[in-house]
């Protein structure tokens, strides 16, 4: 009786979440997601559910195999989406235009806009995925004034080095979905803490691109490593702290 109790609560625990779930603040590991095989390579969902912020977010992780595609090339009408590449070189169209992008690229998608992705690399490619809708009503002019959808090749990211260890900005402006999107790339020196625990209004990820850290969120502390990573909702206290013996990168995003 015990062992099909236990067997029930892990198989509940490993279930994605529902779009009426609120988000966890607390750490998400790379080993604990579920592999789903596909002809085109594999697929790893990770949550769905809401936020304070988003009445809708979705992530999850596609592995491609060498010349595939997900699917063919679509467009959202009232979704934006992120999406990091953790592996692999991919091909992405956006409208009429194509970009190459290497491990550790960025890529936002616009509604509206039509886009595809292919693996054009000789192994294969892993990226996350997230797509997401806000509470507030969808601004297409104003995400049209700053660009609209793009793609931050990694090599092109400016590292500016400082006492801690240095940072990259990607980006920070209006998309559809918010007045301010913040994105950057934080590596943090061996031993050291990024900064006292704080908490913000803004909601924020925080994703390991390669390291060993712990997240203090609230009371509680979680080790994590390369590929995982950390929601935290708004004003929840957190901080990290690089535990390893080699610089930690990662990913830190936020919205408003």
């Amino acid at each position: 009786m015990k062992s099909t109790l236990l067997l029930a609560f892990i198989f509940t625990a490993l279930l994605p979440l529902k779009k009426d779930t609120k988000v966890e603040s607390t750490i998400y590991r790379w080993d604990d997601f579920e592999v789903v095989k596909k002809e085109t390579g594999e697929s790893r969902p990770i949550l769905e559910g809401n936020t304070t912020a988003l009445k809708y977010l979705e992530m999850h992780a596609t592995t491609l195999k060498p010349n595939r595609a997900p699917h063919g090339a679509h467009r959202h009408s009232d979704e934006e989406e992120l999406i990091i590449l953790k592996s692999g070189r991919l091909e992405v169209s956006i409208n009429d235009s194509k970009h190459i992008v290497d491990a550790g690229s960025v890529i936002v998608l616009m509604p509206g806009e039509e886009h595809g992705l292919r693996n054009i690399g000789d192994g294969e490619a892993t990226y996350y995925v997230y797509r997401y809708k806000s509470r507030a009503d969808v601004d297409e002019k104003r995400a049209k004034e700053n660009g609209g959808s793009k793609t931050f090749q990694w090599n092109d990211l400016v590292f500016n080095e400082h006492d801690k260890g240095g940072r990259r900005d990607v980006l920070d402006q209006g998309t559809a979905m918010f007045k301010r999107f913040e994105m950057h790339v934080t590596t943090l020196n061996p031993g050291l803490i990024t900064h006292a625990a704080h908490s913000h209004p803004a909601e924020e990820f925080v994703l390991v691109k390669e390291g060993n850290v712990e997240f203090h969120i609230g009371d509680k502390i979680h080790k994590a490593t390369t590929g995982d990573f950390m929601f935290v909702d708004s004003t929840v206290p957190h901080t990290l702290n690089n535990i390893g013996d080699k610089p930690a990168t990662y990913y830190a995003f936020q919205w408003e």
